[in-house]
């Protein structure tokens, strides 16, 4: 488990002209830790915004005081002030490095968690204490809770419709920036239920084939995500449970999101997620279950869907949805469903004859 003394945690480089109280140390930690896990933590670093500390490497063996902007040099090598050491992993590193790089890419999509606008001209800010190299992002403070920890009970189905219809925005402007998210899930959307508003979280595994030509990094981290192909080979990134049939046989677009948000729906509706049907931790039978995920599949998972809910109004405009976002073909998948469903089951609008002979006609000839 993470375990550090916030009173020494040291920034690496210095923030210049930026003016926060604690200067330029992390010492003024007075706001509660609202996640941790083993590699991260994530707490109310001001009344306005969030920090999100990621573990990098053990730096114990370094004697001297490290200060000065850190440089990635390639080969899991970086330096510190003219001090070189390697890493034992990079791939920290690269998640740092590409939270803050699709953070800023994405800064002007709705529904996004902003970065804090001093961190844009900064780049990722590293710091140490006594034993350890941390990365750091900044981001403003969604109020609300993760979706993760909403008791279905209290997820109504306008609540659901709400969610969705936001995340429709969301899922059409990252896509039209190319952005790949690749762990959405209920843990990563926040929802605040006075203001209802919908916040996406954790661009942390977040990819996109423009991140080549970013200009928000420097020559040296740029190259970091240049070796990303490289650094990620061989593993599965993301949570299993919402993860698309492609993502699984190690490809991503736009398009798997969209497989993984019908997957975040089906746990808003049914009340547990893919993982309860393969004993919770057997992950290679769900893997399996993905890679080999095709129409029956899916005709199953509409069939809990429809036992699940007793609104006939939700089951006539998301079931259609549903079954488009979560076809085994990412082309087959229909951005433009999401929003039509969720706004349609809002204002109370009903499809019309032609759009329902079309989903017929669609059905037919895609089951011959």
């Amino acid at each position: 488990m993470l375990n550090f003394n916030y009173h020494s945690l040291k920034l690496l480089q210095p923030l210049g002209e930026v003016k926060y109280k604690f200067n330029d140390d992390l010492s003024a930690f007075i706001f509660p830790v609202i996640f941790r896990n083993k590699h991260s933590l994530v707490y109310r670093s001001t009344s306005t915004t969030v920090d999100k500390i990621r573990w990098l490497e053990s730096i114990h063996n370094y004697r001297r005081q490290l200060r000065g902007h850190l440089r990635y040099l390639g080969d899991n090598m970086i330096t510190i002030d003219n001090e070189k050491m390697k890493l034992q992993s990079n791939l920290g590193l690269l998640f740092t490095v590409s939270d803050y790089n699709q953070l800023c890419t994405a800064r002007d999509c709705r529904n996004v968690l902003p970065i804090d606008r001093t961190f844009t001209s900064q780049g990722p800010l590293f710091a140490v204490d006594s034993e350890s190299l941390y990365g750091i992002i900044r981001t403003s403070y969604a109020e609300g809770d993760d979706l993760s920890t909403i008791l279905r009970e209290k997820l109504s189905l306008k609540d659901i419709a709400v969610v969705t219809l936001q995340m429709a925005d969301t899922l059409d402007d990252l896509a039209a920036k190319d952005i790949v998210h690749r762990d959405i899930k209920p843990g990563n959307i926040m929802y605040d239920f006075k203001t209802k508003k919908a916040t996406l979280i954790d661009f942390g595994l977040a990819y996109s084939p423009a991140e080549q030509e970013s200009p928000f990094l420097s020559p040296d981290l740029q190259n970091l995500l240049n070796e990303r192909e490289d650094i990620e080979m061989g593993r599965i990134l993301g949570t299993p449970a919402y993860l698309s049939p492609e993502h699984v046989r190690g490809n991503t677009s736009p398009q798997s999101d969209l497989f993984s948000f019908g997957l975040t729906l089906y746990d808003f509706i049914v009340g547990h997620n893919l993982s309860f049907k393969f004993d919770h931790q057997d992950t290679y039978a769900l893997f399996w279950y993905l890679i080999n995920y095709e129409t029956p599949e899916k005709k199953k998972l509409m069939d809990e869907v429809n036992r699940a809910v007793d609104s006939s109004s939700f089951r006539r405009h998301f079931l259609p949805c549903l079954e488009s976002i979560l076809d085994p073909e990412p082309q087959k998948r229909e951005r433009d469903s999401l929003r039509t469903c969720a706004e349609r089951f809002l204002h109370g609008k009903e499809r019309s004859w032609t759009e329902i002979m079309g989903s017929w006609l669609n059905k037919f000839f895609s089951f011959n």
